[in-house]
């Protein structure tokens, strides 16, 4: 695909999901911040990003290219999370978009990349960046800034990773280095939005062989199979045994997920016929989130975030 196409594609066995090599290939996202947008888009194109979901835009491809809109995207958004109410919604909801979008391409081919038959053997992404101030296809803007879905890459890209299969919700350990690791411990949590856990699980003594993905346990029940009502958040860990956090992935999983029409797939894109709700996520009850500062020997400053509430943040 070169638009935007749900996590759960990627899990497949049909058209670009993972397996094989990819030889170009994304969701067609790359949103970029707030900052960079009011560089580069007037205060009418500002408005008319965020109000119409079809309009045709100078910043994306030509005139008559099927990608000179953004209403393949945008479907998507307004469906998923409801119709944004100002520009700053929108573009923050396009960040948490682009994150999901690419973090489960890079997770997909990762938890393939050894399996028995049609191993996924790797991915090409279209793409890293554009030579002008663009709307879409870039994981760093013309600005040298990193949106969204930058850092899903960056996870889903990790060395050592714990992550979920969305088709079935299988969890793997990834390994990318050359080296055996032994001693790994993987903790999966559920919780509901209230913060109320609904599943909790710990598996340990885990060994990994270099290059390799591992099945490691399951969540029973998973999202539309008898699973929970509403919109869920799956924490999943990788730790060694000593306890060190080695890798931390959450995911927000709606009661159902994107149903995908593949018989109506074009050369571009993948059409759904029912997207998953996360409507509910924009009712969370506000919380109080500290962010603290301190030097590191190196000179850098680790950031930390508390939050204080009840509830998820």
């Amino acid at each position: 695909p070169y638009d935007w196409v749900p996590p759960n594609y990627w899990y497949s066995e049909q058209l670009g999901a993972a397996f094989g090599f990819g030889s170009e290939q994304g969701a067609g996202v790359g949103t970029p911040d707030l900052p960079s947008l009011r560089r580069f888009l007037s205060p009418q194109e500002l408005d008319t990003l965020w109000k119409e979901k079809d309009a045709g835009m100078y910043h994306m491809s030509p005139s008559g290219s099927q990608f000179h809109t953004r209403g393949v995207y945008n479907a998507a958004l307004w469906e998923r999370y409801g119709k944004p109410t100002s520009l700053e919604e929108y573009v923050f909801l396009a960040q948490v978009m682009d994150y999901e979008a690419t973090r489960a391409e890079f997770e997909a081919f990762a938890i393939r990349q050894n399996r028995s038959g049609r191993a996924a053997t790797g991915v090409v992404y279209w793409m890293l960046n554009s030579a002008w101030p663009s709307l879409h296809w870039q994981l760093i803007d013309f600005y040298l800034k990193r949106g969204g879905g930058y850092y899903g890459v960056k996870v889903g890209c990790r060395g050592e990773h714990v992550a979920v299969d969305y088709s079935d919700g299988d969890i793997y350990i990834i390994n990318h280095g050359i080296e055996w690791k032994e001693g790994r411990v993987v903790v999966v949590d559920v919780v509901d939005l209230a913060g109320k856990s609904l599943f909790h699980r710990e598996v340990g003594s885990v060994e990994m062989g270099p290059t390799m993905s591992k099945k490691v346990t399951s969540i029973i029940p998973w999202v539309g199979d008898g699973g929970w009502n509403g919109v869920v958040f799956l924490r999943l860990l990788l730790k060694k045994d000593g306890g060190e956090v080695l890798s931390r992935n959450v995911y927000t999983l709606p009661s159902q997920l994107d149903v995908l029409s593949w018989d109506e797939s074009t050369w571009y894109t993948t059409p759904v016929s029912s997207y998953a709700n996360f409507t509910s996520l924009m009712g969370l009850p506000r919380v109080e989130v500290v962010v603290t500062g301190k030097m590191g020997d190196g000179g850098g400053l680790k950031v930390t975030l508390e939050n204080r509430g009840k509830v998820p943040a």
